[in-house]
């Protein structure tokens, strides 16, 4: 899926299915989500994409990445899976990976169904902000985008 792919599915006047639960979303309100998180990362946001997880399609994005949304699929559902195989609580609301190249990965639970994954840039982000506003901001703009 290209960049203008993944951007046209979350079309504001489009609401979103989910494949693995009752409910949808609104992409009107998802794409205002991505707005504010850009808004509020200012420059440090590199990507962001939000997506059905069992679908693995991006239902809003800010330079989407399909080969993204399946990596982290693929690492949510294993850390998921090997977490409660040893007996771990399993993830809350997100993790955070230190990348190479000066880069964090933060993928955040939106509950079981929806994910979204956040690449900043450390040199010109402010890790406080993305944990105790960014994210906070984010976990309450898509629970207001469900449609039960």
């Amino acid at each position: 899926m290209s960049n203008s792919q993944a951007t046209s599915l979350a079309d504001p006047a489009k609401v979103f299915v989910l494949q693995a639960s009752r409910g949808g979303v609104d992409g009107r309100q998802l794409e205002a989500a991505v707005e504010a998180l850009k808004k509020t990362l200012r420059g440090s946001l590199i990507a962001t994409d939000i997506w059905d997880r069992e679908a693995y399609v991006s239902l809003a994005a800010h330079n989407s990445r399909a080969e993204a949304v399946s990596l982290f699929t693929h690492i949510a559902n294993s850390t998921d899976e090997k977490l409660a195989q040893a007996g771990f609580p399993g993830v809350d609301h997100w993790y955070m990976n230190h990348l190479k190249g000066g880069l964090i990965g933060l993928v955040v639970y939106h509950g079981d169904d929806i994910l979204q994954g956040i690449l900043i840039d450390t040199a010109k982000a402010n890790i406080g902000v993305l944990v105790s506003v960014a994210v906070p901001q984010m976990l309450t703009m898509v629970q207001a985008a469900r449609i039960r």
